[in-house]
């Protein structure tokens, strides 16, 4: 029983999306997958998502839900958007607009996952592909450590940002990644052989991030987990 249990585990992590699922659902669970590597890449595959979404609401094959927590961005968006109206320098605002617009757009899209297993998969994917963007960012930091020999402050050339190649951007997603790798430990303990290893890679790339800010949200984080 045991053995079948372990087995289980294992198998576990090759579950995921059933290909029945829409068109949407694939290109959102996708979009957001890459968000850890490329921001660029999942702005398209979400831009993508959404006109097929929008086309389904329209045939009235799926009805229009928004989730709770939307109702909450849509306050914040909007004192965003009076602060932006009565701004001097609106041309300078508007590459925030772009950003609301797209969160907007993941609310509009993630009823598509309409199953639990869907949200698992998706952050399956998310970790995974945070853990190659971090092995990118631990060997930027070792190749810089032993082989530069250039005349710039240490954090300058020590500090990266994996995939995403800025140690800002890497260091906002990462803290996403934290939180669902805690949750996925914590819910699925049968994975942990897999969770292991990416937590230790996470951790030692959270470490060598130079990121101030990163290593207290974690820490934050961490607490509040086992406060919670």
């Amino acid at each position: 029983a045991n053995q079948t249990h372990r087995a289980g585990g294992r198998y576990a992590l090759l579950r995921g999306m059933s290909p029945r699922r829409t068109a949407e659902a694939w290109l959102l669970g996708l979009g957001l997958c890459a968000v850890p590597a490329s921001i660029a890449l999942a702005e398209f595959l979400l831009g993508a998502a959404l006109i097929f979404r929008i086309i389904a609401l329209c045939r009235h094959r799926e009805a229009l839900f928004f989730p709770r927590a939307f109702w909450f961005w849509l306050a914040w968006a909007a004192l965003e958007l009076f602060a932006w109206a009565r701004s001097p320098e609106r041309s300078a605002g508007n590459g925030e607009n772009r950003h609301l617009l797209l969160v907007g757009a993941v609310f509009l899209l993630v009823p598509a996952l309409d199953y639990i297993t869907d949200y698992v998969a998706v952050w399956r994917g998310i970790v995974i592909v945070a853990t190659i963007s971090s092995v990118v960012l631990i060997e930027h930091f070792f190749s810089r450590l032993f082989y530069y020999r250039g005349d710039l402050d240490p954090i300058m050339y020590l500090r990266g940002g994996g995939l995403l190649h800025h140690w800002m951007v890497y260091g906002t997603v990462e803290i996403l990644v934290f939180v669902g790798l805690l949750e996925l430990w914590r819910f699925y303990p049968e994975e942990r052989w897999w969770l292991l290893p990416v937590f230790a890679i996470n951790v030692v790339a959270i470490l060598v991030s130079l990121t101030r800010m990163l290593w207290l949200c974690c820490l934050l984080i961490l607490a509040l987990h086992f406060v919670w």
